[in-house]
Formats: C-alpha cells, structure tokens, sequence
C-alpha cells in the first residue's frame, strides 16, 4: 500500500511540475552591448570624439609638465653631489625646488582633474546613447514578443537566431548616427 501511495504522489508531483514548465519559458532576445557600441555610427563617433579631447588635453598638460620637468632636471644637476647641510645653506636652492615642487602638486591636481573631466564627458554622450538603445530594445522586445532581453556577456550559449545585436546596430545607425560629444570643465580651486 505505501508503494502505491509513493507512486502515485511521484506520478502527480510530475504531473504538476510538467504543467508549471511552460509557466517559466520565456522568450528571451540576446544583444551584446560592446558589438553595439563598438560598430554603430554612434559609438565610433563618440570614440573618435573622446580620442581628440583626450590629445588635446594631453598637449594641456605636457605645455604645463615641461617646465617643471626641465626645472626639476636643472636642479638635479645643481645639488648634485651636495648634502643636506650644503643644500640648506642655500636658500636660492631650496626656494626653487619648493616652488617646483608646488608647481608639480599643481600639475599632479591637473592630471586628476582631466581624467574626472574625460570621463564625465564620455558619461553624459553615453547617456543619451543609452536612452535611444533602451527606446529601440523596447520596441524590438515587443515585435519579436520577448519577454526578456539580456546581455551576450551574461549568458553561455545563444542561439544565433535570438541574437538581436545587427538589428539594433541597423536601427541606432538610422536613428542616431551622431551625438554631442562636449568637453567638460570642472571648476578648479584655486
């Protein structure tokens, strides 16, 4: 009797969990975003965009790293060989190396604040990117019917026919091939 019982509460607990499979499939679409920024018009424009800023602020900064290089490499050959006692009985010296040394902090401050500019600046292009990606994959979910849409980077294996990535290239690339790309300043203390 308690075979039978088991089987038959076996047979139903299959029955049930086969009913609630369908429950759970979804259909599912595939995009991979790095393909999608790295292909569209949008995306190789905003990269080409970023690459001028970043030369323009890296002349910025070598125009204000030279003197202080040529500087700090003077003054290197002058207090060679000198000890300290040596060094500190000259005031001309020691001067000169502490305003080099402010103007290498000030160079140093200059660099972080161009590397928080850069990538403010890549931010803000990205955004709107991403809003007009985020408008398409809505409209491309409900045509195809998906339920779900996922990055290639999080999944194993895809399909081929529910990677949707050319599809929205094509798409972002009629709709928006080019965005703004503005460099941004941040204040500087003084």
């Amino acid at each position: 009797m308690t075979k039978h019982f088991i089987s038959r509460i076996t047979v139903a607990l299959m029955a049930i969990f086969a009913l609630t499979i369908p429950a759970f499939a979804q259909k599912v679409i595939v995009v991979d975003s790095t393909e999608i920024l790295g292909k569209s018009q949008v995306g190789q424009h905003i990269d080409r965009q970023l690459k001028s800023i970043e030369a323009s602020m890296k002349n910025e900064l070598k125009l204000l790293g030279s003197p202080i290089e040529t500087e700090a490499k003077s003054l290197a050959e002058q207090t060679k060989g000198m000890t300290m006692e040596t060094l500190k009985g000259r005031s001309d010296l020691t001067s000169r190396i502490t305003e080099n040394q402010k103007k290498m902090a000030k160079f140093q401050y200059e660099e972080q604040m161009k590397a928080r500019e850069i990538a403010i600046t890549r931010n803000k292009a990205l955004a709107s990117v991403a809003k007009k990606i985020d408008t398409i994959l809505t409209s491309l979910a409900r045509e195809k019917g998906a339920d779900v849409v996922l990055d290639r980077k999080d999944t194993v294996y895809v399909n081929p026919s529910v990677n949707m990535t050319e599809t929205v290239i094509s798409r972002l690339n009629s709709q928006m091939p080019t965005t703004p790309v503005n460099r941004e300043r941040l204040p500087r203390k003084q």
